[in-house]
């Protein structure tokens, strides 16, 4: 017994363009989803990042207690001897003291490549910025260390007026969408941007110059 072949063997147009939009529809689902887990996940190692560079530096404190002669750790831009005139001066003094290791991945996040070397470590390697005059006497509530996201210059203290108390960070790492924060005493948090107020970034009501990057 013969049978007769179909004439359409393939998929007619309306066909593939059902396909197309399933596609895209999930497409239009899934990459929001990957995109955000990705950046958390690099949020995630920023803070991660960020905490060893403060236990390096309270180590180092540690250890120029115990036996002198004091190396200044701290981050300072009125110090007599090697003021630090920005983030990215300190932490490369820091290095050359033998007070942080040379693993530039410590410094970098999205939109700041890690340097290869110390001679090559600029601004443009460096994702963070550091509260000037901050110690290990402060306050643990305050930050030691801010994704350079947060363009202000310097700490402001919280205010009861929700309108006032807002902050809206801008560019690279991480936009508007997260800030993160590295505290004295080695604690720390990603804040998301629905909760980017000074109320959260600075409780200590601390009114420090944050080093430029």
């Amino acid at each position: 017994m013969n049978l007769k072949k179909t004439k359409d063997s393939g998929f007619t147009l309306i066909e593939m363009l059902v396909v197309i939009a399933i596609i895209a529809l999930l497409a239009a689902i899934l990459v929001p989803t990957v995109t955000n887990a990705l950046d958390n996940a690099n949020r995630t190692r920023s803070l991660s990042n960020g905490r060893g560079v403060y236990q390096a530096v309270f180590a180092a404190h540690l250890e120029t207690i115990n036996f002198p002669p004091d190396v200044p750790v701290w981050p300072s831009s009125t110090r007599t001897n090697t003021p630090d005139t920005n983030s990215t001066q300190y932490f490369r003094r820091l290095i050359e003291d033998d007070i942080l290791s040379p693993d530039f991945g410590l410094f970098s996040a999205s939109g700041f490549p890690a340097a290869r070397e110390l001679t090559n470590f600029t601004a443009d390697n460096n994702t963070w910025k550091v509260t000037d005059g901050a110690t290990n006497s402060s306050t643990s509530q305050l930050p030691f260390l801010i994704t350079r996201n947060l363009t202000e210059t310097q700490l402001v203290a919280p205010s009861t007026d929700v309108n006032t108390d807002t902050v809206t960070p801008a560019g690279p790492p991480y936009e508007e969408r997260a800030l993160v924060v590295v505290r004295v005493g080695g604690g720390g948090e990603v804040i998301p941007g629905r909760a980017l107020r000074w109320t959260n970034i600075n409780p200590a009501a601390a009114t420090n110059q944050l080093l430029a990057p």
